[in-house]
């Protein structure tokens, strides 16, 4: 069995010179030509390496991301949901790499007005990298300000300033009083205090 686990990792990877035309075709904007690429690139990764093989779901990954920038979020979101699914079996639920996946996944459901799915999507998200230990205080800040918002378009007001304090606390100690961001996430809680 091949143990490619990203692209770079291998010269004899299935389909690197593709990979690397589409990723070029990405870098220049054009992303129909990198859409249709990435596809071709994952036609050969499926042959050579079979529907769950690590690349494969790195390459839907890519393929989710264009197609997102795009707008097209039925097909961003099945390729995100696969690109999971393969993450999944490959590293488990609660990995940090399978939080990335959750937040694609969150983001297109948001953007697709599906609060509920965002929010679960998220949730999940905050908890791995809350039992990560990690030291990334300004992801924790901005999964803390998506959980919030999505909150807020569900109307559940005193859990959105929760988790809008808690981005503020985390903003406040990477930024200081006088950043752009905290002064927006002040007017995001003032906001719904005048709701309450």
């Amino acid at each position: 069995s091949n143990s490619f686990t990203t692209m770079e990792d291998d010269e004899n990877c299935p389909a690197k010179d593709i990979l690397e035309e589409a990723n070029a075709y990405l870098a220049e904007g054009k992303m129909q030509d990198a859409k249709e690429t990435f596809e071709r690139a994952l036609e050969i990764q499926i042959q050579a390496l079979g529907e769950d093989h690590p690349l494969v779901g790195e390459t839907h990954a890519s393929i989710g991301d264009v197609l997102k920038d795009i707008g097209d979020l039925e097909e961003a979101m099945k390729n995100f949901e696969r690109a999971l699914e393969i993450k999944v079996g490959q590293v488990g639920e609660n990995h940090s790499d399978t939080g990335i996946n959750y937040r694609h996944i969150g983001d297109i459901a948001c953007r697709k007005e599906d609060y509920q799915k965002a929010e679960e999507m998220y949730r999940r998200v905050l908890k791995i990298h809350l039992e990560s230990e990690s030291n990334d205080n300004s992801y924790l800040a901005a999964i803390y300000k998506h959980l919030a918002e999505v909150l807020q378009s569900q109307q559940k007001l005193p859990e959105t300033i929760n988790m809008f304090k808690k981005s503020l606390a985390l903003n406040l100690k990477i930024f200081g009083e006088d950043h752009p961001e905290v002064a927006r996430t002040y007017v995001s809680i003032g906001d719904l205090l005048l709701k309450q």
